[in-house]
């Protein structure tokens, strides 16, 4: 992956986890709408398409 390469070396990884690894960061915990979903999605007044990279966002109730 070039990401990964260009990061290689950086002070701050790339650290690249499926979606199943960043839902199993909420512990169980129910993901408020719209869940997990790519941040150029996010509640936009328009919608966007999302780029070739793909980043995904969500929130839980504590």
């Amino acid at each position: 992956m070039i990401l990964s390469r260009t990061y290689a070396d950086a002070p701050a990884p790339l650290i690249t986890r499926t979606p199943e690894e960043i839902e199993a960061a909420f512990h169980g915990r129910d993901l408020l709408s719209p869940g997990l979903v790519d941040v150029a999605c996010w509640r936009t007044a328009r919608h966007r398409t999302p780029g070739p990279l793909r980043v995904l966002g969500g929130v839980a109730r504590l």
